[in-house]
């Protein structure tokens, strides 16, 4: 008869019962850990492979695409030139 049949059945003592609980209940605190370790690592990768992706894309459209690659490099130029204001003249005397 397992553990959890024993406690289930009730055929254990009171001190057996609460060392069973405690370890499930370090057990239990393992598994959040390592499930935690885990998940962190699984997402930290995917943003890394995602970020490779699109440098790249980013690297083999610049290759493939130049002319196009240049006008947009122009045209982002162009529009950053038009959206950052002006800068005061200083006055000095």
């Amino acid at each position: 008869m397992t553990l959890v049949e024993r406690l289930r059945s009730g055929s254990l003592s009171q001190k057996v019962k609460l060392e069973a609980a405690d370890r499930i209940e370090a057990l239990e605190q393992a598994l959040s850990e390592i499930d935690d370790c885990f998940s962190d690592a699984l997402q930290s990768d995917l943003e890394n492979g995602v970020r490779w992706l699109n440098e790249q894309a980013a690297h083999n459209f610049k290759t493939a695409y130049p002319e196009l690659n240049a006008a947009l490099a122009f045209m982002r130029a162009r529009i950053d030139a038009l959206l950052t204001p002006p800068t005061a003249p200083t006055s000095e005397t």
